[in-house]
């Protein structure tokens, strides 16, 4: 690790989302865009709506999340290492549990510092 990666396990967990998701699949995140595009996945890094809602969509419900998500035509979503350094360790796993429990989101692969799911 070291820039802006948080561990091996989150580096791992973009190594598994590169070999294991079609290219261009589309893939958001609230935090490593620059890794999902080097990972030949696409989102939208430059588009206001996505870059709004990188900033302000994580205190949103898990059913906004993934309206948000859907309007968009995203098909994955990652929660990671990055996210804590941003948002804070209790803020994520509160937000991991939320979407957990929701039910509209199926969990795709996880590892200690990387969760990947399906909208």
């Amino acid at each position: 690790p070291g820039g802006f990666w948080t561990s091996y396990q989150e580096i791992n967990g973009y190594v598994w989302l590169k070999d294991n998701i079609p290219p261009n699949a589309k893939v958001f995140t609230f935090v490593n865009s620059g890794a999902v595009i080097g990972m030949d996945k696409y989102i939208c890094r430059w588009c206001p709506d996505e870059m709004k809602f990188q900033e302000s969509g994580f205190k949103n419900s898990a059913s906004e999340i993934r309206d948000w998500l859907k309007s968009k035509d995203y098909e994955y979503f990652i929660i990671d290492g990055g996210t804590v350094k941003k948002f804070g360790i209790n803020e994520t796993n509160s937000k991991l549990q939320g979407i957990a429990s929701s039910g509209l989101f199926q969990l795709v692969h996880q590892n200690p510092a990387f969760f990947l799911f399906k909208v």
